[in-house]
């Protein structure tokens, strides 16, 4: 079940990725009216809580490959309360990346690093 968690993970990051950075313009544009909608912070933040909250309590394993599961639980439940307590200084952070083009592209290439290495050691076990 462990290694079901990673593949899982592994193949959301990248999906979460690629996504974006092959259809870019029209991810930027996305990215600029979600700047404007509270509420959508708010539900991405709740979402991010769950699937922490799901991860830290079932995946929390702190060796081998597994450890890369945890650290995106843990990362994805501390955003996400983050996002929850304090909306207004998370989406002050938007329009700075829209203006950054350069750097969401390097974010979304590190996340996809991160997916693919998941995915590789998920399917294709030591």
């Amino acid at each position: 079940m462990e290694i079901g968690m990673l593949k899982l993970l592994g193949l959301l990051l990248v999906i979460m990725s690629v996504a974006p950075l092959l259809n870019f313009k029209m991810f930027s544009k996305a990215m600029k009216e979600v700047e404007k909608l509270y509420i959508v912070e708010m539900l991405i933040s709740l979402f991010r809580v769950v699937l922490g909250l799901v991860i830290v309590l079932f995946f929390n394993v702190w060796t081998g490959p597994m450890v890369l599961v945890t650290v995106v639980g843990w990362l994805s439940l501390g955003v996400g309360v983050a996002g929850l307590l304090l909306p207004h200084q998370i989406m002050d952070v938007l329009p700075m990346l829209s203006k950054r083009p350069t750097t969401v592209k390097l974010l979304l290439v590190m996340v996809l690093a991160l997916g693919l290495s998941m995915s590789y050691l998920g399917f294709c076990p030591m």
